[in-house]
């Protein structure tokens, strides 16, 4: 494993950890961190005097709010831990011939403090830089693999919690191999990036669409039933078709369409619920749809023990 994809690992440890926090608890945990490193350095410096090794831990809160919340917030931080540090400094001095080195000492440490927040701020940028390109295929600017299996997941532990209904969009375009044969790779990649662009914009923002394969896309579509998962189809249809009739492509696409009133297990049964839909199509005369609605799953929590209220076998 290399470092990127190591550190990728950590940041998203992060992420998760602190998904869903208000950037003021991120800020003010980083606060309460802040004035502990302070009661830690005024011991120290009542026994040596000043605080330099202490001083070094200030950088950890700075460096995580900055790198959660962004790298104004890591500077708020940066100049608490600076007068934090000049307040430890100040109670823990003894002889006050050297008074005149604390604020030298405490606007050198503010340099460094606010070069942490902004270093790890940029770190946090460029980190999330990585992570949407990781995440987007770069030829059709839709989500790649990746991005949606991480997408589909979400939304599946969010249909856990919140049950709703789902519908999944799986689409291969037919004769897209001649394509490539015969005008070249350039020209079959423009048709891919025609049908990319226009299955996007035919639905909803809140849709996630993804280049699943050489020629196949898919797209799922929360908190949309049978009704509207077929009405969704039609568009893409017709914005695919239009589009790329009108850039010279005589292409089709095959549709597999997939509903789960229930939430599924997984997303590897919902895309090959929707891959078998979509070979229904491609098995007759392609460019169609074939839509269908999966089996109800009923998933009742275990009953439990009227004398100790825990399930059986607990």
């Amino acid at each position: 494993m290399n470092s990127n994809r190591s550190f990728l690992f950590g940041e998203e440890a992060i992420r998760r950890w602190t998904q869903g926090w208000p950037r003021r608890l991120v800020i003010a945990v980083g606060l309460v961190a802040t004035v502990a490193v302070g009661w830690a350095d005024y011991g120290v410096a009542q026994v040596f005097g000043y605080g330099f090794v202490v001083t070094a831990f200030y950088l950890v809160p700075i460096g995580l709010v900055a790198f959660v919340a962004g790298t104004r917030a890591g500077t708020i931080v940066a100049f608490a831990a600076a007068a934090t540090e000049a307040i430890a400094l100040r109670g823990a001095l003894v002889d006050e011939r050297n008074a005149w080195a604390i604020p030298i000492s405490v606007v050198l440490e503010l340099i460094v403090f606010v070069a942490a927040a902004y270093s790890h701020g940029a770190l946090r940028r460029l980190v999330q830089i990585e992570r949407q390109v990781s995440r987007h295929d770069a030829l059709t600017g839709v989500s790649n693999v990746l991005g949606f299996r991480e997408a589909v997941a979400s939304e599946l532990a969010r249909a856990r919690r919140w049950p709703q209904v789902l519908s999944l969009i799986y689409l291969d375009v037919d004769g897209f191999k001649a394509v490539n044969d015969r005008d070249g790779h350039a020209r079959g990649d423009e048709a891919l990036r025609i049908v990319g662009v226009a299955l996007k914009r035919s639905l909803r923002e809140c849709d996630v669409v993804a280049r699943v394969g050489g020629d196949e896309f898919a797209a799922l579509m929360p908190g949309t039933g049978p009704d509207g998962c077929q009405a969704a189809v039609g568009r893409a249809q017709l914005a695919i078709a239009s589009d790329l009739a009108h850039a010279g492509f005589r292409l089709t696409v095959s549709v597999g369409a997939v509903t789960f009133p229930s939430t599924p297990d997984g997303i590897d049964e919902m895309l090959a619920a929707a891959d078998a839909a979509m070979y229904v199509v491609k098995r007759a005369a392609k460019n169609g749809v074939h839509h269908v609605v999966a089996k109800v799953v009923e998933r009742r929590p275990p009953a439990l023990n009227r004398a100790d209220g825990h399930a059986p076998g607990s």
